[in-house]
């Protein structure tokens, strides 16, 4: 039996804002995905005060939830 292994490129596991491996990665609704401390803080500067922000990697508007 052949056995295949894959390489996953790098820039798939890599966070858009830190560009580093992820670290405890959360997903929006857009599905792309973030390390949690650094979605945090993008959320924390860039939500409006109705609690809403655009995904930093294609700008899709996600809302800020308490819990996820």
């Amino acid at each position: 039996m052949e056995e295949h292994s894959e390489v996953i490129p790098r820039r798939f596991l890599c966070c858009k804002i830190c560009n580093e491996e992820y670290r405890q990665p959360k997903y929006l609704p857009c599905l792309h995905s973030f390390c949690k401390t650094c979605l945090i803080d993008y959320v924390k500067q860039n939500s409006t005060s109705e609690g809403f922000f655009n995904c930093p990697e294609c700008g899709t508007q996600s809302n800020v939830r308490q819990k996820g």
